[in-house]
């Protein structure tokens, strides 16, 4: 590998790290990220391009992170604050991303959670576990993200 090949991986890799960190920050935009890193936005766009562009990676990103968060608390916050706070600016148009993505609604994922607990044997799931049929996210590191079986 060269000496650039290097370096676009750990820019690549610190700006996943970014995002990561400011998942919940309304103002992570692909610009923020570009000012931030000093870069282009066609060197943005090429670094994130196999995984659907950097906007889409952070809004994946994002409704991974709500899914988690569902699935794992007894938090009784409203879905649309709970989307407010993860940086959809609309609802409606998280809930319909949310079941797109995931194949339930917010409301049957944290109810898949809280039975999950109640269950025999069960206990509070950590990101990582998966207590159902799950499918691999290439583009988040391969981490499982459990499925509603049918």
């Amino acid at each position: 590998m060269n000496e650039a090949m290097t370096g676009d991986a750990e820019t690549l890799e610190a700006m996943r790290a970014y995002i990561d960190a400011h998942l919940t920050d309304p103002a992570l935009t692909p610009e923020l990220l570009r000012r931030n890193f000093g870069c282009s936005r066609a060197t943005l766009y090429r670094y994130f391009a196999p995984v659907g562009g950097v906007a889409q990676y952070i809004r994946r990103a994002r409704l991974q992170g709500v899914y988690w968060q569902l699935l794992s608390s007894d938090e009784r916050e409203t879905v649309a604050a709970l989307s407010l706070r993860w940086g959809f600016g609309d609802p409606s148009h998280f809930c319909r991303l949310f079941r797109k993505t995931f194949g339930a609604t917010p409301s049957e994922i944290r109810e898949m959670g809280r039975a999950m607990r109640l269950a025999p044997g069960g206990h509070p799931i950590e990101c990582g576990e998966v207590g159902v049929s799950s499918t691999v996210i290439p583009s988040f590191g391969g981490r499982p993200v459990p499925r509603r079986a049918n």
